[in-house]
């Protein structure tokens, strides 16, 4: 049974944050190495080109494995790469696996929305995560709600990630800087 306070939970694949810890680093180390031997054989001007690449890739995995669904005392979010959903819980949720294994939840507001985070996989099959998910937000749809509950109305707005944004402007702002240095430069 889920009990809920003041807290919200979190509901997202393990394997996602292991997997991106891994390749956030690995990558990042590769990259700098790459930047200091191209650097080394052509100059800086020619080596920083790598640096926007890994910025926007990083940016573009972060929004990924940043999706998630979030359970509060007052209402279930799906986060999606691009867009968030807030379901009041005092409408009808339900979380249904699908025929390809992937996660849905829907409600008279909204319809039907994929959670992104619980996208069917074949490990999943093995692991049973959709299906312990699915549960879990049963158990939430089905205990008792807190009487000092906030009045929660349907929105849909686009995903807010910060690591994930400032990358993508880091990256905009290395080129500019380097095309305008090598401009000047040149």
């Amino acid at each position: 049974m889920i009990e809920l306070g003041k807290s919200v939970i979190r509901l997202r694949r393990k394997s996602w944050r292991y997997a991106s810890w891994i390749m956030f680093s690995s990558l990042g180390a590769g990259m700098v190495l790459a930047v200091i031997k191209v650097s080394s054989k052509h100059g800086f001007g020619e080596g920083w080109k790598g640096i926007p690449v890994l910025l926007v890739f990083y940016g573009f995995v972060g929004r990924i494995v940043s999706s998630e669904v979030r359970l509060s005392h007052d209402s279930l979010t799906v986060v999606n790469p691009l867009r968030t959903y807030t379901l009041p819980r005092s409408s009808r949720l339900r979380a249904l696996k699908d025929s390809s294994g992937s996660l849905q939840v829907t409600s008279e507001e909204s319809g039907t929305i994929d959670a992104f985070a619980f996208g069917g996989s074949i490990i999943d099959g093995f692991v049973g995560t959709v299906a312990k998910v699915e549960r879990e937000i049963a158990s939430w749809v089905n205990a008792e709600v807190p009487t000092k509950s906030l009045s929660v109305k349907y929105e849909k707005k686009w995903t807010r990630c910060r690591w994930s944004d400032l990358s993508l402007l880091l990256a905009l702002l290395v080129t500019a800087v380097g095309l305008t240095a090598g401009a000047l430069a040149g």
